[in-house]
């Protein structure tokens, strides 16, 4: 019985070896004196730095068990060879009489593990094309630096090529490409080494910068580089920058970053201005728009929204038809012009919902008219990029006046010439089908530059209303002024010859009407000849005429 004992420990013995030298994980085991009686080889692939035998206290300094974080089991690192190993690892006491007989140690290495895991970390903090940082690894690495207790004053820059989209459409995909790769190298090499700056999406890119590193100049210089990578008549590029000043503690990145990217949404439509500084006034703009928003879909149910009319007329001021234009009825406020929410409607991508109110209210407003016999007036309205991209808009409008039973003719669609450069095949198309339909296509705010001219050979439009808003520039010497006059002349020559009305808009003052008629221009549109009015207003100076 008992060489069976004897036999049977032994048999459970050497199982508990075999386990130990075939575990995937490192053991060893220590006696009283911290000295190891056992280590089986995958303790020895990790520990092969040391030479045997181990003592206790010298494979945990090696290990790093008291730098890592956690409790038992810790995950620790261990940096050989010029690379960094990665061990949970598990060291624990035997103790008898609160006396301390033994100890073991199990290190399991996920290093192979730890490798995947940091690649799609990169995946996904770092931006693939540029390799600066994401957006999720942007923010992420502020946060960071903000916990750290970043001291000092901090200020968050994002940046915007303004109408980049046209780039690629023009250009193509290889040209803005080219753009976006320059302005990454660029970043990279004005930033000092504790900034951060990455790629937040498309053409967006953020910067986070001590104040007292950054310099508008330095910027500007950058960004006149950057320019200098495109250089065509076709387009101008502009880049807007918003800036934030963190100066009330700390803050989460994505805010810091949203109250500047409202500084630069402020100047959105400036090409004069590249910095916007987010102050008290665009905070409580930014208050304004939250609030407006939370009244935008009730104002719609309700019909607060109204729209207005400005005519167009000939130089005599006889009408024969008028551009919608849209107002808010506030039932507190008065009467909003579209200033004061248009933006924020874009902004939010609710401006669709808008424009398709507009247009059927202008229809509803033909049928009201045919019914009492003034169906030959017209109304236009207006067509966002927007618009086009995300709707059917030829069987929006087919639908509509087919639903009302008016006359196509009399509603005019404008279109304005910045969407035909954002996709020009498509609004081609999209023209021909309305214009056999029997709508009149007008296009809108149309220019006086290379682009406006080149256009001119592809689009077949019914009438171009020229946007005179660059008459309205001040001390412009005699060269200036008559280059103005030559190529207002030639693009109504054009025009004219190519079976197309002109329109010109914008019109303010007496000198701007008579110079118009002098080279030939007989429509207008503009404060000088009328103001937008209520419908009211217009039946009522028109219709008795």
């Amino acid at each position: 019985m008992k060489k069976q004992k004897g036999y049977g420990k032994f048999h459970i013995n050497r199982v508990y070896r075999d386990l130990i030298d075939y575990s995937d994980e490192g053991i060893c085991y220590f006696n009283a004196q911290g000295n190891c009686i056992l280590a089986n080889e995958e303790a020895k692939r990790i520990l092969a730095p040391l030479e045997e035998p181990y003592g206790a206290e010298e494979v945990l300094t090696y290990i790093g068990w008291a730098e890592a974080e956690g409790e038992n089991p810790r995950r620790c690192k261990v940096h050989f060879g010029g690379t960094d190993y990665h061990y949970v690892v598990e060291y624990r006491e035997i103790r008898r009489q609160n006396k301390s007989v033994a100890s073991y140690l199990k290190m399991r290495d996920y290093t192979e593990e730890m490798a995947v895991i940091e690649t799609d970390r990169y995946a996904i903090t770092h931006d693939s094309f540029t390799g600066l940082l994401s957006r999720e690894g942007f923010f992420e690495r502020v946060d960071e630096k903000l916990a750290q207790g970043a001291d000092g004053v901090w200020m968050m820059l994002c940046s915007n090529i303004k109408d980049f989209k046209v780039v690629n459409k023009i250009l193509g995909n290889t040209v803005g490409d080219k753009i976006l790769l320059e302005e990454a190298r660029l970043l990279k090499n004005m930033v000092r080494r504790d900034s951060i700056y990455g790629r937040i999406i498309d053409d967006k890119f953020a910067l986070f910068v001590r104040k007292e590193y950054f310099r508008e100049e330095i910027v500007k210089s950058v960004l006149e580089k950057m320019q200098g990578t495109m250089r065509n008549n076709m387009y101008r590029m502009h880049v807007h920058v918003g800036i934030y000043e963190m100066n009330n503690g700390p803050e989460k990145a994505q805010d810091m970053y949203n109250k500047a990217k409202i500084a630069m949404d402020a100047i959105s439509g400036n090409y004069h201005q590249i910095f916007s500084y987010y102050n008290s006034v665009l905070m409580e703009r930014q208050l304004s728009e939250m609030r407006f928003m939370t009244e935008f879909e009730r104002a719609l149910d309700e019909r607060q929204f109204v729209i207005y009319l400005q005519a167009h007329t000939s130089f005599n001021g006889r009408a024969d038809g008028a551009e919608a234009l849209v107002r808010w009825k506030h039932p507190e406020k008065g009467i909003l012009p579209p200033a004061r929410f248009i933006s924020i409607l874009e902004d939010s991508g609710q401006i669709r919902q808008l424009d398709q109110y507009v247009w059927e209210e202008a229809v509803r407003l033909l049928r009201d008219w045919k019914d009492r016999g003034y169906e030959e007036y017209y109304i236009s309205v207006n067509v966002s990029i927007k618009d086009i991209l995300y709707r059917d808009m030829y069987e929006v409008f087919t639908n509509l006046v087919e639903t009302y039973e008016v006359n196509p003719a009399r509603l005019h669609i404008e279109i304005t010439e910045t969407v035909l450069i954002v996709d020009m095949d498509k609004i081609i198309s999209l023209i021909k089908r309305l214009r056999a339909y029997g709508f009149v296509v007008m296009i809108d705010d149309f220019g006086t530059g290379y682009s406006s001219f080149y256009l001119l050979r592809n689009i077949e439009a019914d009438v171009l209303k020229i946007d005179m808003e660059f008459l309205q520039k001040q001390n412009d010497n005699d060269i200036e002024k008559n280059y103005k006059e030559i190529v207002l002349r030639t693009v109504i020559q054009i025009a004219r010859e190519l079976s197309m009305d002109v329109i010109a808009e914008g019109v303010e003052t007496e000198e701007q009407a008579r110079l118009l008629v002098g080279l030939g221009c007989r429509r207008f549109q503009g404060y000088y000849f009328h103001r937008p009015e209520s419908v009211d207003e217009f039946e009522k100076k028109y219709f008795r005429m």
